[in-house]
C-alpha cells in the first residue's frame, strides 16, 4: 500500500477515535439498539470467521484425522509467545489475526485433544493406534 493510502486510513481511524471519545452515550445507544435488532450478530460473525480459517487450514486434525472440536495450532510450539507478542489471545481474536495476515504458514488444524497433548512440546503425545 502507498503511504498516502496509509496516511488516509490512519487519519480516518483517528477521526473515529475522536468522535467516539466525544460521544460515548451516542455510541452506547447505537450499540444497544443494534444488538436488540440483531441478537445473533456476534455469534454469526464468530462462526463466519472460524469457517474462513478452517476453509484455509483444513477441516480435519492433521494428527489423528478427526473432524471434531478443531483448533488452530502453532506448529513450532510458540503459541504462548506469539499470543503475547500480538495480543490476539485465542479463539476469534486469533482467527481474525490469521485472516488479516493472509493465513501465514506455521499453523495447522488439530483437534482439541491433540493440541492439548502437544501443549508444551513439538508433537502430539497421544497414541492414535498407528
Amino acid at each position: 500500500m502507498s503511504n498516502s493510502t496509509d496516511d488516509l486510513r490512519e487519519r480516518n481511524r483517528e477521526a473515529v477515535r475522536r468522535y467516539r471519545a466525544r460521544n460515548p452515550e451516542k455510541i452506547r445507544e447505537y450499540r444497544r439498539r443494534y444488538k436488540l435488532a440483531n441478537p445473533d450478530w456476534g455469534r454469526r460473525t464468530q462462526l463466519a470467521t472460524r469457517e474462513k480459517v478452517f476453509d484455509h487450514y483444513g477441516r480435519a486434525c492433521a494428527c489423528c484425522g478427526t473432524a471434531d472440536r478443531l483448533t488452530i495450532d502453532h506448529m513450532d510450539g510458540d503459541g504462548r509467545q506469539h499470543r503475547a507478542e500480538t495480543g490476539c489471545g485465542s479463539g476469534t481474536a486469533m482467527y481474525l489475526w490469521l485472516i488479516r495476515n493472509g493465513f501465514p504458514d506455521g499453523f495447522q488444524t488439530l483437534c482439541h485433544r491433540c493440541n492439548n497433548s502437544k501443549k508444551n512440546g513439538p508433537a502430539c503425545r497421544l497414541d492414535h493406534g498407528a
